[in-house]
């Protein structure tokens, strides 16, 4: 299923899950939360096709997301609804969403408002690869530049979303 963006949705009711032959093939946008109430999505920008990130929808979240346009998630670090890049002058503006066939999972195509999406300044919030040593040992390594600016600009506006 892929929802367009026409106008700010001002009500959203998800339909009732209530058989396969409804959620399979589209018969309604019945999402599947997961145990902890969330619901993972994959964010694409739409300019290059890149990933910008994977995050996670709760049901207000979403609600948010169709009724403002612009892509609202649940930060599991802080325990609470974030507008993607409000703070930092980079809102994504959703122009898509594609569902899975079982609804528990989304592709949101955006729009960004600025040149990254990640909090700590960098394009991608998956900006590290994983790379395995001949010795079996693993290694982080950036491989986008520099970041557009540094966390510590972010985080005086909210506290730090990493978990130790």
């Amino acid at each position: 299923m892929v929802y367009h963006w026409i106008g700010v949705v001002h009500f959203l009711m998800f339909a009732k899950r209530q058989t396969i032959k409804q959620v399979e093939p589209g018969g309604g946008f019945a999402p599947h939360f997961a145990d902890d109430d969330l619901l993972p999505a994959v964010v694409i920008n739409d300019a290059n096709g890149d990933r910008l990130s994977l995050s996670y929808r709760t049901y207000e979240a979403l609600r948010l997301t169709f009724r403002s346009g612009e892509a609202h998630y649940w930060s599991r670090g802080r325990q609470a609804i974030c507008c993607t890049g409000e703070h930092i002058g980079s809102v994504q503006r959703v122009t898509a969403i594609l569902v899975d066939e079982r609804q528990d999972a989304l592709l949101l195509h955006t729009n960004l408002a600025g040149p990254n999406s990640c909090r700590v300044g960098y394009r991608s919030c998956s900006y590290l690869k994983l790379l395995q040593d001949a010795d079996g040992t693993h290694q982080l390594r950036s491989f986008e530049n520099a970041p557009a600016f540094y966390a510590e600009a972010n985080d005086a506006c909210l506290p730090n979303a990493t978990r130790l």
